[in-house]
């Protein structure tokens, strides 16, 4: 019986590269997807927000609409991972964070 030859079949793209295909600016991944350990917290602030630290130094993460729900869970040594829109080199906008407190 004759197998399949799948050798002229496109291969199955990366995260990276679906991503690339589908932005014409070819935004990397931190662009949109923020994460790094906590070193700041600020509900008070309108928005509110928290300071992480991550490969690109120390980066202010403004809390919008839901995301800025659980501020008041966020505590430093936090590990948070966002959501959202680069602002500029230092500032995102995350509409949707996930918080991991270290030992859990």
């Amino acid at each position: 019986m004759p197998t399949e030859d799948d050798t002229d079949k496109p291969r199955k793209l990366t995260e990276t590269e679906r991503q690339k295909r589908e932005r014409t600016n070819r935004l990397g991944l931190d662009d949109e997807h923020p994460e790094g350990n906590v070193t700041a917290v600020a509900c008070d602030s309108a928005p509110p927000t928290v300071t992480i630290a991550n490969r690109d130094g120390l980066v202010e993460v403004r809390l919008l609409g839901e995301a800025a729900r659980v501020c008041g869970a966020v505590h430093v040594g936090d590990y948070l991972d966002a959501d959202g829109q680069k602002v500029n080199e230092p500032v995102y906008e995350a509409t949707d964070v996930s918080v991991k407190r270290p030992g859990r």
